[in-house]
């Protein structure tokens, strides 16, 4: 948490997602930067830090925003559009 807190950039608001079902574009340009520099840092072993909360800073940093998907595009496993993890996230 240090790493990310010591970030002018980071936001301690950003969004941590579920990652129950999730699909990327590994040819869309902006998913390539995005998941590029997110390896580059993760790989560092940095610290000690969970990939949710890095995933989380990369994601808002580059601004990507998750499509939400609906059960026409998956099978009967539920609902799976937008739903955030625990108590849409609070940090200790």
């Amino acid at each position: 948490m240090t790493w990310l807190e010591e970030q002018p950039d980071f936001k301690d608001t950003c969004t941590v997602y579920l990652n129950r079902h999730f699909g990327l574009d590994p040819k869309n340009p902006k998913y390539q930067k995005l998941s590029s520099y997110f390896w580059e840092l993760y790989s560092q072993e940095n610290g000690s830090w969970r990939d949710q909360l890095l995933w989380c800073y990369v994601v808002d940093k580059f601004q990507a925003h998750p499509v939400h998907l609906n059960k026409k595009n998956w099978s009967n496993e539920g609902p799976i559009s937008g739903t955030k993890g625990s108590n849409g996230f609070q940090r200790p």
